[in-house]
C-alpha cells in the first residue's frame, strides 16, 4: 500500500547531487504534498470526465475506486452516537441518502472543511421540513416528503461529485430525551442535546390510532402498527401547543414530533377483568360531566377547561363503563375493579395510621398479594401498597390508611387496572383511542349500597359497596368525543379492550436508522 511506501522513503539515505555538492533530504512533508498533490489530480481527472463527457461516475482504475456503503435496520439508543463513516483520504462523493423512522434523528456530514453544523450534532428531517427544504440543493441537506410508511429520508445530492482530500465523517446521533407525557399531558416540552424543539407537543394523549384493516389484529400487531404506520397516518394529535416555544425567541424549532417510530412504540395492557366480561363504554365531551341515558349527571370534573388546557390546568374528561347498551348508572356493572382474596385480618383491631404490617391467616396471603399491589378493606378503600409479603404477614410501603378490623377479609385491587397517575386506552375494533392520564376512579353508589346515592370516588368510604357504573376521570381528554362502543361477549377478545399504556420513551425512545447509503470513489491507497 502507498501508506507503506511513504515510510519506507523517509528512511531512505540522503541522495548525492551529480555534483557532489548539495544533499536532497525528501521530507516526510514533502512526501505527503507530492501525495497529496497526485490525489488532487486524479481527482481532477476524474470529475473532468464526469463533468465533460459524462463518464467515469462508476470508474474502477489503478488510480479510482467505486465505493458504495450500504446498512440496513440500525438502532440507536437514546443518548447515543453511531459513527457510519470516519475515514482520512481522498476521493468524490456522489450521493448520502440517510432513512430515519424519526424526524428528530440528526445527521451529521463532515467534508474536509465542510461542516454541516458548527457544533457536530447535525441536521435532523423535522427542521428541513420546517424550512421547507424539500428540493434538491446543492451542497446541503434536503429531505423528502414522508413515506407512506412514516420513514423520513434526508438527502446530500450535490449536482456534480464533490471532492475531498483529507477527509469524509457520517454520524447519525439520538438526542430525544425519555418522557413518560407520551400518550398522556404535555404543553410545556424542550429538546436537549441541540435538536429542535417541536412546534407542537402532538404526541400527547387526546387523539387515536385508526387503521381499518387491523380490525381483527391481536394487541401486538396494533403496538408495531402505531411505530410503523404503514397504510395509516401517524400518531399525532390536533390543537395542541409547545408554551417553551411562545417563551424563547432563539430556539431552534421542528415540525412533527420525537416520539415517531421506534422512539414511542406502546405496550398496550389490556384490563382482565373487563376481558371476560360485557360493559358499554361512553366518552362525555371535554369539560362537560356527561350524562347517562336517565340524565343522571356524571362526577364533578376537578378542571373544566376546553381541550387541551394549559401546562398547569389541563382539561378533564369523564369516560363512563356501564352494565350494558341501556347506559343506567344505577345498573348493577358486571365489570368489578377489585376482589375479595379471603385472607382475614388475625390480629386486633388496627386504627388508621397505625402501623405497617398486617398479621394474616385463612388463606395463604402468597397466593393472593404480590409486591406493588394494591390492598383494600371489605368495602374497597385503599389500605396501602404491599412492600413484602409471606403466608401470615403482609408488609406495607407505609402506615395503613384506613382502620382495619380483626376478621375483616382484604380485597386488592386488579393489577391490571388502571391507576390514577396512569396512561389509559380504549380500544374498538381498528380505532385505539389515548385520551390522557387518569385523574380520578369513580364508581356509581346506588340506593341499594351502603351511604348516599351518587358517583363515589375510590379515595372515600363506601366505594368497595357501590355496585353501579364506573367512571374513569381523565387529563386531557379526547379532543374529538368517540362513540360509543360495547362489548357484549363474555369471551376474552383484545379487540374491544381497555387498559395501561408505557411506551419506549419512558425509559429509552429509540430510533431506527432503516437505510443508509453512501457512493463515492476514493483513490487508491489513500484512504485510512
Amino acid at each position: 500500500m502507498a501508506l507503506f511506501d511513504y515510510d519506507r522513503d523517509e528512511l531512505k539515505p540522503s541522495i548525492i547531487s551529480a555534483h557532489g555538492l548539495k544533499q536532497e533530504v525528501r521530507s516526510g512533508a514533502s512526501r505527503k504534498l507530492d501525495q497529496k498533490s497526485k490525489n488532487a489530480q486524479v481527482l481532477q481527472n476524474v470529475a473532468s470526465n464526469i463533468y465533460n463527457y459524462g463518464s467515469g461516475g462508476n470508474a474502477n482504475t489503478p488510480d479510482i475506486e467505486l465505493r458504495t456503503d450500504k446498512f440496513t435496520n440500525l438502532n440507536i439508543d437514546s443518548g447515543e452516537t453511531l459513527e457510519i463513516l470516519s475515514k482520512k483520504g481522498a476521493g468524490l462523493l456522489h450521493t448520502l441518502e440517510v432513512v430515519l423512522d424519526n424526524p428528530y434523528g440528526a445527521v451529521y456530514l463532515e467534508v474536509d472543511g465542510y461542516k454541516n453544523t458548527t457544533d457536530g450534532v447535525g441536521e435532523t428531517p423535522a427542521e428541513l421540513l420546517l424550512n421547507n427544504r424539500t428540493t434538491r440543493v446543492d451542497g446541503q441537506f434536503w429531505v423528502k416528503t414522508v413515506a407512506t410508511d412514516g420513514t423520513f429520508t434526508m438527502m446530500y445530492t450535490p449536482q456534480k461529485p464533490e471532492p475531498y482530500t483529507e477527509q469524509l465523517k457520517v454520524m447519525v446521533s439520538n438526542r430525544i430525551k425519555p418522557s413518560r407525557d407520551v400518550f398522556g399531558h404535555s404543553l410545556n416540552y424542550t429538546s436537549r442535546g441541540g435538536i429542535p424543539t417541536p412546534i407542537k407537543t402532538d404526541f400527547m394523549g387526546g387523539g387515536f390510532y385508526s387503521h381499518t384493516a387491523l380490525k381483527e389484529a391481536n394487541m401486538a400487531t396494533i403496538e408495531k402498527a402505531i411505530a410503523k404506520p404503514v397504510g395509516s397516518s401517524v400518531y399525532s394529535v390536533d390543537d395542541t401547543y409547545n408554551q417553551s416555544v411562545f417563551d424563547s425567541n432563539n430556539r431552534l424549532l421542528g415540525t412533527g414530533h420525537p416520539y415517531q417510530g421506534q422512539a414511542g412504540k406502546p405496550t398496550l395492557t389490556k384490563n382482565s377483568e373487563f376481558d371476560l366480561t360485557t360493559g358499554t363504554i361512553e366518552f362525555a365531551t371535554v369539560a362537560t360531566v356527561g350524562a347517562d341515558a336517565n340524565a343522571v349527571a356524571g362526577p364533578t370534573l376537578a378542571g373544566s377547561s376546553n381541550f387541551p388546557g394549559t401546562p398547569a390546568t389541563p382539561s378533564y374528561q369523564n369516560i363512563f363503563i356501564y352494565k350494558d347498551t341501556s347506559k343506567d348508572s344505577t345498573e348493577v356493572a358486571t365489570l368489578n375493579f377489585d376482589e375479595a382474596t379471603g385472607v382475614l385480618l388475625n390480629e386486633s383491631n388496627i386504627s388508621a395510621d397505625a402501623q405497617t404490617t398486617l398479621t394474616v391467616d385463612t388463606v395463604d396471603a402468597t397466593t393472593k398479594f404480590n409486591v406493588g399491589d394494591i390492598i383494600l378493606d371489605n368495602t374497597g378503600q385503599r389500605i396501602g401498597i404491599v412492600k413484602a409479603v409471606t403466608a401470615t404477614l403482609i408488609t406495607l410501603t407505609a402506615n395503613n390508611i384506613v382502620a382495619v378490623d380483626n376478621n375483616e377479609i382484604l380485597r386488592k385491587k386488579s393489577s391490571t387496572i388502571p391507576k390514577v397517575g396512569d396512561r389509559i386506552y380504549f380500544r374498538n375494533k381498528g380505532t385505539v383511542y389515548f385520551p390522557g392520564v387518569v385523574q380520578n376512579i369513580f364508581r356509581y353508589n346506588r340506593s341499594g349500597d351502603t351511604g348516599s346515592d351518587g358517583w363515589i370516588s375510590e379515595t372515600t368510604a363506601n366505594y368497595g359497596d357501590s355496585t353501579g357504573a364506573h367512571c374513569f376521570q381523565v387529563s386531557p381528554g379526547l379532543r374529538a368525543t368517540a362513540s360509543v362502543f360495547s362489548k357484549t361477549s363474555d369471551s376474552a377478545d383484545e379487540t374491544i379492550s381497555f387498559g395501561v399504556v408505557t411506551t419506549n420513551a419512558d425509559t429509552n425512545p429509540k430510533i431506527n436508522v432503516k437505510g443508509l447509503f453512501i457512493k463515492r470513489q476514493t483513490v487508491v491507497g489513500s484512504e485510512s
